[in-house]
């Protein structure tokens, strides 16, 4: 199938799925895990781009993804999942919470970038996840700077949330960047979300207030 006739199902789908902007109150939103949006000062912000990443040698994202879907859907917020590498197992959620997310999967990071474009400029899904973890290194290093950017300006004007998840710092334009820092066992996959998120450390890197000189 032709790259644009995708492109053209998927905009089909948003009007149907999502045909007005839900109300949107306060300036950021929740993530559902109380350590991560108090490194955050409240939560993700509206209109803004969250990168968090994850050393090699550290694991939760998946965890942190997970529960901000969880949150989202259970407060009856529609929200969106790009998944750059195909890696998302919605088999971790109910059929109800899945009712309010839109999973778009990716086959590479062209048609990835794509999508965020569309939807980001969309606005009707207050939050976006963007999820490039699985993606090849060397695909995402050929991702221009100048991509990032234009993504940040489309944000902006569309007011939206969007929380991207990378193997390593990459998104020159995010306003905020943090770093998770948690090692989780085998056990721990039967360990409820809750319980873990206190074991969670999460570094911020970026803000708003950072001067230029002091940004990593």
């Amino acid at each position: 199938m032709p790259p644009h006739a995708t492109i053209l199902q998927l905009r089909e789908l948003l009007a149907q799925r999502f045909p007005s902007s839900p109300p949107r109150r306060g300036l950021f939103f929740s993530t559902g895990v109380p350590p991560l949006d108090e490194a955050l000062g409240g939560g993700l912000w509206k209109g803004t781009l969250t990168e968090i990443s994850t050393p090699p040698d550290s694991t939760g994202c998946l965890t942190i993804l997970n529960a901000v879907l969880r949150a989202s859907a259970l407060d009856h917020r529609p929200i969106a999942l790009i998944d750059a590498a195909d890696g998302f197992d919605p088999q971790s959620l109910d059929a109800a919470l899945l009712a309010h997310i839109l999973w778009v999967r990716c086959r590479d990071t062209t048609q990835f970038l794509k999508a965020a474009d569309l939807i980001l400029r969309d606005g009707n899904l207050p939050i976006v996840l963007l999820d490039l973890r699985g993606s090849l290194r060397a695909d995402l290093k050929k991702i221009p700077n100048t991509t990032w950017y234009r993504l940040q300006r489309i944000t902006a004007q569309s007011d939206v949330a969007c929380l991207i998840a990378t193997p390593f710092f990459m998104v020159t334009s995010a306003q905020y960047r943090i770093e998770l820092q948690a090692t989780f066992h085998l056990p721990d996959l039967d360990t409820p979300p809750a319980s873990l998120f206190p074991t969670m450390h999460f570094h911020l890197i970026r803000h708003p207030n950072t001067s230029s000189a002091n940004m990593a």
